[in-house]
């Protein structure tokens, strides 16, 4: 794949376990793991590969975050199939990303260090893994110098039979420090959050009181309104249209969601960098989910609006569509949320103007609000 620059090591990771796992010839069985068993270091040598490190700096220095997602998605399921023995014979998994928590951005990351990338499980369902990606540096020239954490990811990866629509269960965690039962209490909550999120959902219910009132107050807002302090949320539309082809796949013969994420994300950082005149500052990548697998060959439309703002932060919606030319019918594959701060903060304030936007705005309040409670639980 084009998108993985840093590809080489990676994929002999990929051929390593696969070749380990194929060649076990006890039967299969399940059986608790540690996290330790599925950890998976990897590093990004931008200190000293000055090729590589031009695929990871943006115009204006600053890293590139967009390779970043890219990266800590295909991480993710190495670590996943790893935990699943997803290529023992007796398996043959399909291991597919169902959604992001939470990517926060702890610390600048400077392109001219190494960035060195860990992940293993924390929490196990019956066929889900929540997958815990850091993202470190020595800003030092010296090997052993101290790291510090610059990036956290929480990605949810769930188990399918290769050649059935069925869910398969996977290795149960075995948690044998505090440190180990700590991250699966989190991984338990997150799950439960997930969960209610999905009941309470606007697509489901209406606006609770306090999120109708704000409505009607937008309502009144826009009565003799000053348009040079208010943006409608559809004013701040910006569209991409991309055909998928063969250099998109990943290893299921789909198009890779680390870089539907990447697109989305730079997609993103365009409509907050128009809104704002500046360049903006990414905080972290919220509620992310993958609903449906993107086939090769097909047309995609991807639509970032942003959907909420406070003083200096705004979060941005991005939706990916497939459209189907045959029919002109249209699918939402993807939703991603990426939240970003504009240090001088926001001459227009983007309020709702329809309904419709009003419901939009809301999800992207919740979602905003969800994570900073996200963040503060991971503190």
């Amino acid at each position: 794949k084009k998108t993985t620059f840093n590809k080489k090591k990676m994929e002999t990771k990929w051929k390593e376990m696969k070749e380990k796992q194929e060649k076990i010839t006890t039967p299969f069985k399940l059986r608790e793991r540690t996290p330790e068993e599925s950890r998976i270091k990897h590093k990004i040598k931008l200190g000293t590969d000055e090729k590589l490190r031009k695929h990871f700096l943006m115009a204006g220095g600053e890293i590139r975050i967009g390779r970043l997602l890219e990266e800590m998605d295909i991480l993710a399921g190495v670590v996943a199939y790893n935990h699943a023995e997803g290529f023992h014979k007796e398996r043959k998994l399909t291991i597919v990303t169902a959604s992001v928590d939470r990517i926060e951005l702890i610390k600048a990351i400077i392109p001219y260090y190494d960035i060195h990338m860990e992940g293993k499980v924390t929490y196990t369902g019956r066929s889900s893994m929540e997958i815990k990606i850091l993202l470190s540096q020595t800003q030092s020239t010296e090997e052993n110098g101290r790291k510090e954490q610059n990036m956290v990811a929480y990605f949810t990866m769930v188990a399918r039979a290769a050649f059935e629509n069925k869910s398969v269960p996977v290795h149960p965690l075995a948690r044998k420090t505090k440190e180990d039962e700590d991250a699966y209490e989190l991984g338990e909550g997150n799950r439960k959050i997930r969960m209610q999120s999905m009941k309470n959902s606007l697509y489901i219910n209406p606006p609770n009181e306090e999120e109708s009132t704000l409505l009607h107050q937008f309502f009144l807002s826009t009565v003799n309104k000053d348009e040079k302090s208010q943006s409608s949320i559809t004013s701040t539309t910006l569209q991409n249209t991309i055909c998928m082809n063969p250099d998109k796949s990943n290893i299921h013969g789909k198009v890779f969601g680390g870089y539907l994420m990447r697109v989305g994300f730079e997609l993103a950082h365009a409509t907050v960098h128009l809104h704002c005149g500046i360049t903006p500052r990414f905080v972290s990548l919220d509620e992310n989910h993958f609903l449906h697998p993107v086939e090769l060959g097909s047309i995609s439309k991807i639509k970032a609006q942003i959907v909420f703002t406070n003083d200096k932060r705004c979060v941005v919606q991005c939706e990916v569509m497939v459209m189907n030319p045959s029919t002109g019918q249209q699918k939402r594959t993807n939703i991603f949320h990426f939240t970003f701060e504009s240090p001088s903060g926001f001459k227009r304030k983007v309020i709702p103007i329809t309904y419709q936007e009003g419901i939009t705005y809301l999800g992207g309040r919740r979602t905003y609000h969800k994570g900073k409670a996200f963040a503060l639980a991971m503190r």
